[in-house]
């Protein structure tokens, strides 16, 4: 495997193995939230937070493709997580998935959360998707304002039902299935750009033409009054 892999896993390892000595010492299991917002048994709040995470995985990653595929920032999104990534096999990005998905839980929702509130662990949630390393944070705004989206959803899942195994389904399939496109899937070219430099430049042909075909227009009317 991978030395970026082994890291990878290494590191959220502990931040998992942290999560759970918190929620441990704190006296509340790591999967389950001490005040939910509904009042569910503990089977109907498994079923129904792994239900919900299904559902909610499917539409984030069906949003996801939808983006690269049909939207320019989508695609550019895409671009400069492959030029980042490169491809990944099936285990490696299962293991990125599967690593990431069940510490940033724990740690996001089963601890954040909990102590916190959900919107605080939800801001520094977004603070964590913020940009990557030596990039500049605003070419990085739709992947964090995707996140922040995705992110409040699993907030919500994890305050209603109280069960934090939904959130860790829909977290490493999402993780696993944009990684996969990550490495599969090659975006198509961006449009030929039509900001302020080309309309400037079709704005001063268009004039240039104009004062030409009035220069004619009054050389003709100069002849024919000679």
């Amino acid at each position: 495997m991978p030395r970026r892999t082994l890291i990878v896993a290494l590191t959220h390892g502990l931040m998992a193995a942290g999560a759970v000595a918190w929620v441990t010492w704190r006296g509340h299991g790591a999967l389950r939230h001490p005040e939910p917002w509904l009042d569910l048994s503990g089977g109907w709040a498994l079923a129904g937070s792994v239900a919900f995470g299904l559902a909610l995985a499917l539409g984030a990653v069906t949003l996801s493709r939808w983006s690269v595929e049909r939207t320019g920032w989508g695609g550019r999104l895409h671009a400069r997580f492959r030029e980042g990534v490169g491809e990944l096999g099936r285990l490696e990005a299962l293991c990125f998935a599967l690593s990431a998905g069940i510490a940033e839980e724990l740690v996001f929702r089963g601890v954040l959360q909990v102590e916190l509130g959900a919107a605080p662990a939800l801001a520094v949630f977004g603070l964590a998707h913020l940009s990557r390393r030596g990039e500049a944070p605003t070419r990085w705004v739709p992947w964090t304002a995707s996140a922040v989206v995705f992110g409040g959803a699993l907030a919500l899942l994890f305050g209603a039902t109280g069960h934090l195994a939904g959130c860790v389904v829909a977290h490493v399939l999402v993780n696993y299935e944009n990684l996969r496109l990550v490495g599969g899937y090659q975006a198509a070219p961006a449009r030929e750009s039509t900001g302020p430099s080309v309309i400037g430049s079709r704005l001063r042909v268009g004039s240039v033409s104009r004062r030409l075909e009035s220069s004619r227009a009054d050389l003709r009317a100069g002849r024919m009054s000679g």
